[in-house]
């Protein structure tokens, strides 16, 4: 099985992008994850997507028959929003979407892992809840240092840490939970299908599949939340989209299992080019969330090959060596002192 790898074949046809949550309402439970896009900014998103581009199915997608100018609308998560204002629009464009829904967006009496850390960021601040993740770091602060120990953390750690925090910090997540309003029910699924919107796997719980290290536990995150997600929707799931959306991800174990497990398709949300992997295409999505309607489309057309090009100069420069420093002559050593003029 091949590893993933940046593509350097002919340009896909398929462009894929990806959104959470739509909506104007600002939200410690989403404050520090920026996934937001407000629903004025989204339909010009759309709107403009639908003029440049044709709009495709999964179904499109799967058959491998791709218009020249492909483009696939995608959510992750389970955000209410999604039903209650992205689809909508997307049901008056004519527009089909794709949803990756995560099991802990559906828990009624747990909050999912990302929006408790957004929460204790608002509650006790970035250093507390970064020392109960980590006790021998301390000074987190930014988002990113507080999820950093998450993504290092045992499949068996990881699965505990929800219930750990919110009992030292002392937070109801389920009356959280409700009072927001922010996520869907279970019964909410089976009705997606009516906006032309297919629903798909995101995990059972939003962790870092690469803490994924035995068949058990791969099976309880990817295969039983896919059938349950059958069971709710009277569709098949045939997708998967990578919480995080990394190809660090993608390891050949997870491919292998959403492979024997009827999965067609993979995605990936690292705004770059597609790559190839266990089920061969893995699908790169590029993340709008909260993005400036005008930047839609240099996002679209151009950041993806920037950013590749923007990798490769990092990794260069993490290759080359580094030379020992030059002994400066006298007179700028002397003008570096402010001693002397340099010499011009």
């Amino acid at each position: 099985m091949r590893r993933p790898g940046s593509g350097s074949g002919a340009r896909s046809p398929l462009r894929a992008v990806l959104y959470h949550h739509v909506s104007d309402r600002a939200s410690p439970l989403t404050d520090q994850l920026a996934v937001r896009t407000a629903p004025d900014v989204f339909e010009a998103h759309v709107s403009k997507m639908a003029r440049d581009y044709e709009i495709v199915s999964l179904d499109t997608v799967l058959s491998g028959d791709l218009p020249r100018r492909a483009l696939l609308i995608t959510f992750d998560d389970g955000y209410r929003s999604i039903a209650e204002v992205a689809l909508p629009i997307l049901q008056r464009l004519g527009l089909p979407s794709v949803f990756f829904i995560t099991g802990e967006c559906l828990e009624r009496d747990s909050l999912p892992l990302d929006n408790l850390l957004s929460q204790l960021c608002a509650n006790v601040g970035f250093d507390r809840l970064g020392a109960a993740l980590h006790p021998e770091a301390r000074g987190a602060v930014t988002f990113q240092q507080v999820l950093d120990p998450i993504a290092a953390m045992p499949y068996g750690r990881r699965a505990r840490i929800r219930t750990e925090l919110a009992e030292r910090f002392d937070l109801d997540q389920a009356l959280i939970r409700d009072q927001s309003g922010m996520f869907l029910d279970t019964e909410d699924l089976a009705e997606l299908a009516a906006y032309g919107c297919e629903v798909a796997n995101h995990a059972r719980t939003h962790l870092f599949c690469r803490s994924i290290v035995d068949q058990a536990f791969a099976h309880n995150e990817l295969v039983e939340h896919a059938r349950r997600l059958e069971s709710l929707t009277g569709h098949p799931v045939r997708a998967f989209s990578y919480p995080y959306g990394r190809r660090d991800d993608a390891t050949p174990m997870v491919e292998r299992v959403l492979r024997e497990s009827g999965h067609q398709a993979s995605f990936l949300a690292e705004s770059r080019p597609h790559l190839t992997g266990g089920l061969g295409r893995i699908w790169n999505r590029i993340a709008l969330d909260g993005c400036p309607a005008w930047r839609v489309g240099p996002e679209l057309e151009l950041m993806p090959a920037l950013r590749v090009g923007r990798d490769r100069l990092r990794r260069a420069a993490a290759r080359a060596p580094r030379l020992p420093p030059r002994a400066l002559p006298r007179h700028a050593v002397g003008a570096a002192k402010g001693n002397v003029r340099p010499w011009r």
